[in-house]
């Protein structure tokens, strides 16, 4: 809450609404779950390894998610998501199924097999592996 010393906050609870202080805070999930409540003026998402956070767009646009983990983007189309500060060590999972969406500084791996809309991938980095689904997808 109103703290201005650097907090990490451990959960297993996606519905949490959490609001940082004036530190550098930082959520860390430790089991597999969805993201359903919000995170105000939170610096950090920690993923652990074995664990898949399932997010909508809208909750993790621009948010600096990291850690061993998988982030699952789920239905979240009708413009643009910054990701360029997802570094997860698994590939970024998008399973976009309620409309297009375009991924802005997509800098990790991305699997979006599961998605069926227009997906539109932006990119400086010519090595990543990006799996596209059934829509049209572009890179």
């Amino acid at each position: 809450s109103a703290s201005s010393q650097n907090l990490t906050i451990q959960t297993t609870d996606g519905s949490l609404n959490i609001t940082g202080g004036s530190g550098s805070d930082t959520v860390e999930y430790t089991s597999t779950t969805t993201l359903s409540g919000t995170l105000s003026s939170i610096e950090t998402i920690q993923v652990d390894s074995g664990v898949t956070l399932s997010a909508g767009g809208s909750k993790i646009d621009g948010q600096t998610v990291s850690g061993a983990g998988t982030l699952k983007i789920t239905d979240h189309g009708d413009g643009d998501i910054d990701v360029s500060h997802i570094s997860t060590t698994q590939a970024l999972d998008v399973d976009i199924t309620d409309s297009a969406a375009t991924l802005s500084g997509v800098a990790i791996n991305v699997d979006a097999s599961g998605s069926n809309k227009n997906l539109t991938f932006k990119t400086t980095d010519g090595s990543l592996n990006i799996t596209g689904g059934s829509g049209s997808d572009t890179v």
